[in-house]
């Protein structure tokens, strides 16, 4: 089933059996399938990806007559988005819808506990869900594919639950796999459109090597300032209450709680540590910090 196109649903029974819907009826169920579509985008679409609400209103586009049979379509005004793809989004929520719809015909609705483990998420889909399948009112009810020579071609049928299975979904608590957190570096692509800014993961750097690093072009503080011939890297670690700078070049680091203070105690230790190499004899260093007065001696200007 494919929003894109036409979704069709073959209304039987009582209620369809003259070949037309109460308008009220048909109403509660367009609202209720609407309600599902809406839940769907808010729980399944990723929050860093870009999406428009609006591109997934749906449209009576077809109705065909045969043991009535509404088409719907998501809208034919699709708005463009930043860091998404606004058409493989829509196919990403009807596949998802066609998950519920298949899981209605097994009857097999405990398979929500498997398809949405996270206990609000859940909640939230059956929730609208059942409200859809209440709104049916008629065992009779039938998603496939329209032809316009061969006619309607069922897929999947809507069973009805039971008050049990649906106290079941709702009250369940599914214990939630282990989470392993880890913390990787990557570049983050920042978009904005209409005053709205939107943030998208670009890229991601697994390798081991990389680190997030602080660039000093040149080094201030209150009684100096030092330019340098070429720019100096230190490696830039945020814990939860600190920031730290620490350059291997220089066996110099400093910490601070904001990465501005980070700087500033940073700028203060490379000139407390220029001034004492500046002002000690050659012979009287460590085997350290001669390698260090030679970097500095290349190094400021």
């Amino acid at each position: 089933m494919n929003f894109n196109k036409t979704v069709y649903m073959q209304i039987g029974g009582e209620i369809g059996k003259n070949n037309s819907l109460p308008l009220k009826y048909f109403a509660e169920l367009a609202k209720n399938l609407q309600t599902v579509i809406d839940t769907l985008v808010e729980c399944e679409l990723p929050e860093e990806e870009g999406f428009d609400r609006s591109n997934f209103q749906l449209e009576l586009t077809d109705f065909q007559p045969d043991g009535v049979i509404p088409g719907f379509s998501f809208t034919k005004q699709v708005q463009s988005v930043v860091g998404g793809d606004a058409m493989e989004q829509r196919k990403e929520i009807s596949k998802s819808f066609e998950n519920l719809i298949s899981m209605a015909d097994s009857g097999n609705y405990e398979q929500l506990n498997a398809i949405f483990p996270e206990t609000a998420t859940r909640k939230k889909v059956a929730k609208s869900f059942f409200g859809f399948v209440d709104s049916l009112k008629t065992p009779k009810v039938a998603f496939g594919n329209f032809d316009s020579k061969k006619g309607f071609k069922p897929k999947f049928k809507v069973r009805k639950y039971t008050k049990e299975i649906r106290q079941q979904i709702l009250d369940t608590k599914v214990e939630a796999a282990p989470i392993d957190t880890e913390y990787v570096y990557g570049r983050i692509k920042l978009t904005k459109q209409n005053g709205k800014e939107r943030k998208a993961i670009a890229e991601i750097f697994e390798n081991e090597a990389t680190k997030l690093s602080y660039v000093f072009e040149k080094i201030e503080t209150p009684e100096r300032k030092f330019e340098l011939t070429s720019p100096v890297y230190c490696s830039l670690q945020k814990s939860e209450d600190a920031y730290s700078l620490a350059s291997e070049l220089l066996h110099l680091s400093a910490k601070g709680e904001t990465q501005e203070e980070a700087v500033h105690q940073f700028a203060s230790a490379f000139n407390q540590q220029f001034s004492k190499l500046e002002n000690t004899k050659y012979g009287d260093l460590t085997e350290q910090e001669r390698v260090v007065k030679t970097v500095l001696t290349v190094l400021v200007r």
